[in-house]
């Protein structure tokens, strides 16, 4: 069998993410000082401080570790690394993680 995950500046809906079996790897969000998950979800107050942090290597080994147990391979499609860290965490994560083969691409 072979994982998939994505980070959550795809967009992908919870719903179609469970439809298609994919994980997400959530970045998170800091609106001032409070630091809340990244969904595709409106938030209704201002957003003009608000700033996102990609998901770490340590969000994308949990996620490789859970499914290295039943995948042969995973795949991992991130946002660009011209623009965000998600690419090189999910290296770093891949590296550090023992069993299935992985590919990683942005």
């Amino acid at each position: 069998m072979i994982g998939i995950v994505t980070d959550s500046m795809s967009c992908m809906t919870e719903r179609d993410a469970a439809a298609f079996n994919v994980r997400i790897a959530r970045a998170k969000c800091v609106i001032g000082t409070r630091t809340v998950p990244d969904t595709v979800e409106p938030y209704p107050k201002s957003l003009e401080r608000a700033r996102t942090l990609p998901p770490s290597s340590a969000d994308y080994y949990r996620i490789f570790a859970s499914l290295a147990a039943e995948c042969d391979e995973i795949i991992c499609i991130t946002s660009s690394d011209r623009v965000t860290m998600s690419y090189t965490n999910a290296c770093l994560a891949a590296k550090a993680a023992e069993g299935p083969r992985f590919a990683i691409s942005d």
